[in-house]
């Protein structure tokens, strides 16, 4: 479910502490847009209970969020979302069994076997939980993250990052770091066969997506170079029209 009030591990209307650096109109984790309304600039922010208390989860780059109350440069906010009743401990419905976990391997099962299909199983997990653990792969030093989706027709995670002014060797480098400690970090987590990595053009210039590498999960290794890593990875360089 998509909504304008998009959070990572959280939506609904909870009350964060969200660090912000400066009192600018641009306020480092997030921008001013209203008296009271903020929305996250950088790609992940962590949320945390309590000014350098606990870390709760995430918010990503374009949440909104409500601004109640400053301490220093901690700021009290409110997100307001929509969450999955089933996916709440205690959540009672209309014909929702409360005991039953929809994520589960075993629900999916029973699903699958329901409509015929009990060979297939579906990805496991939700995606969104991993974006902060993707995005730190890809920041500071490779590029600047722009997300994280698994195109399920081709079971395919698809890894989407800018860089800037780099030559195509070093691109390349980029490409096959991130597919490596994204396979490191994912693979007992999500179900994929590939690793798909786009970018925009080594030299900074384009959109995000012109350039492409896809590598297998099997072809991902540790102990290739990247000219044995070209050579197993499909590459292409005006958005997977043609392919090397």
């Amino acid at each position: 479910m998509e909504t304008k009030q998009r959070a990572t591990r959280f939506s609904g209307r909870v009350l964060l502490f969200v660090c912000l650096f400066s009192t600018s109109v641009v306020l480092g984790a997030g921008q001013l847009l209203g008296k009271y309304s903020l929305e996250i600039e950088k790609p992940v922010e962590n949320i945390r209970s309590s000014p350098n208390g606990e870390q709760i989860g995430t918010l990503i780059k374009g949440t909104e969020v409500v601004e109640l109350d400053r301490e220093g440069k901690w700021v009290h906010v409110q997100v307001d979302g929509w969450m999955w009743g089933p996916s709440l401990r205690g959540f009672e419905g209309a014909g929702v069994e409360p005991s039953v976990d929809y994520s589960s391997d075993q629900h999916q099962d029973r699903k699958a076997e329901a409509v015929g299909e009990s060979s297939v199983r579906p990805e496991r997990g939700n995606l969104h939980r991993y974006t902060a653990v993707v995005a730190k792969i890809v920041e500071p030093d490779l590029g600047d993250f722009y997300g994280i989706s698994l195109d399920k027709d081709l079971q395919q995670l698809v890894i989407r990052f800018r860089v800037r002014d780099i030559s195509r060797e070093v691109l390349e480098i980029r490409q096959m770091r991130v597919q490596r400690e994204v396979v490191d970090e994912l693979v007992d987590k999500v179900k994929f066969k590939a690793v798909r990595i786009e970018t925009n053009r080594p030299n900074g210039s384009g959109e995000v997506g012109i350039e492409v590498a896809v590598t297998t999960k099997d072809n991902i290794r540790k102990d290739h170079d990247v000219e044995q890593w070209r050579g197993l990875t499909r590459i292409s360089r005006d958005g997977g029209k043609d392919w090397e």
